[in-house]
């Protein structure tokens, strides 16, 4: 129940992304915090993603009390608000930003106009209601992808400053080997958090695994992780080495044979 403890190894970091492997949690203390006020919710178009990183940077410096701050790449966008009919500006951006903040609405709008006058943004829109707010964030939630064929969904992290080369590499790639196929991008970039959905039409001899093959060997090429937030599990494991190194691997493989010698917790995963 201590908030500082430095007493020795942090016991509790091992199940951190051990996927229960290396024993069961069966009991922990939460610690609760007040509900934050009023959120108003804000849509913004940009024109590059450096624009992307300079926004959530000035956000994080003048309005400090950032909810979510969720990117998503112009495919992303359109294919989304034209499936649920959200349209909340007349003219597509290569990038838009959902911000949300508990700070007074009247200081979010001058920020956002000083935005504007920077040229950081193009277009923005302030939700005036909580049906409109819930409007903009179905765009995010990107139901409407899961109707195309042979979805496949990526969790990456990488470097915040390197998001955007990723993804033009990683888009090319995909089109190159499948011209027809859907590339998505889109995420929660504050926490260097990418996802990246994709649907193709596989030729002869191809799978999920080709995507997986390509997808992650320029995840690696860019010093980035094949999983943020969603694990390894068994489908993930044949690319750990992409994201982890041999000795760190070898130490993954010391711990659990230590804490599970016999091999019975969640047998095949993450190692």
């Amino acid at each position: 129940k201590m908030l500082k403890n430095n007493a020795g190894y942090d016991l509790k970091h091992l199940f951190i992304g051990s996927e229960g492997t290396l024993g069961l949690i069966t009991r922990a203390v939460l610690r609760l915090h007040p509900l934050p006020g009023a959120i108003t919710t804000a849509v913004c178009g940009l024109p590059r993603y450096e624009d992307v990183v300079t926004l959530l940077r000035r956000a994080q410096g003048e309005l400090g009390s950032i909810m979510a701050f969720e990117a998503l790449w112009r495919d992303y966008h359109a294919f989304n608000s034209a499936a649920l009919k959200v349209h909340p500006f007349t003219e597509e951006q290569p990038f838009w930003v959902i911000l949300d903040s508990s700070e007074p609405q009247d200081a979010i709008e001058t920020f956002l106009g000083a935005m504007i006058e920077d040229g950081v943004i193009q277009d923005c829109a302030v939700a005036q209601s909580e049906q409109q707010a819930r409007d903009f964030w179905s765009v995010r939630e990107g139901y409407p992808i899961d109707t195309l064929p042979n979805v496949v969904n990526f969790d990456v992290s990488l470097p915040i400053a390197d998001i955007g080369a990723f993804t033009e590499a990683c888009g090319a790639a995909l089109k190159s080997r499948w011209p027809s196929s859907h590339r998505f991008f889109y995420g929660h970039i504050g926490d260097s958090n990418l996802h990246i959905s994709t649907s193709i039409l596989y030729g002869p001899g191809e799978d999920m695994h080709s995507v997986d093959d390509l997808v992650y060997g320029i995840v690696k090429s860019h010093g980035g992780s094949i999983s943020a937030e969603h694990g390894i599990g068994t489908l993930k494991r044949p690319y750990l080495h992409l994201s982890r190194s041999p000795e760190e691997l070898a130490l993954m493989q010391t711990l659990k044979s230590a804490l599970d010698p016999k091999g019975l917790l969640n047998p095949g995963k993450v190692l």
